[in-house]
């Protein structure tokens, strides 16, 4: 059975990044966002098994929406995939509940391996 994943980030090349890393595993991209507000939307259209989500987005940051996001699903896992190894950032992100913390330098077996176990 598929993990369904939402990726969130405000880059298009990170988006792709990710799908194309994840392509021909059990992980599949369902649905992408390159904003919070967006992110919340497609939340409330359909059904994600995972969220993928950048911390720096213009508008309204990662971690404000990781808050809402737990707020309204508070089962819903959500990975933090950051390009910061910012402790602040890493403190705020499980403080909130997030499954994990990810930075963008991953290699694809990391990625993987992050995403099965959130």
């Amino acid at each position: 059975m598929p993990i369904r994943l939402l990726v969130v980030d405000d880059h298009p090349v990170v988006r792709a990044g990710v799908q194309q890393l994840l392509a021909g595993t059990e992980v599949e991209v369902v649905a992408e966002a390159s904003s919070s507000q967006q992110a919340l939307d497609r939340l409330r259209s359909s059904r994600f098994d995972l969220v993928l989500l950048d911390v720096r987005m213009p508008e309204e940051d990662g971690l404000r929406c990781l808050a809402e996001i737990k707020a309204r699903e508070p089962q819903l896992p959500v990975l933090i995939f950051s390009g910061y190894a910012n402790p602040s950032y890493i403190a705020k992100a499980i403080a909130q509940r997030a499954s994990g913390y990810l930075t963008k330098d991953a290699n694809r077996e990391t990625l993987l391996a992050t995403i099965r176990k959130a």
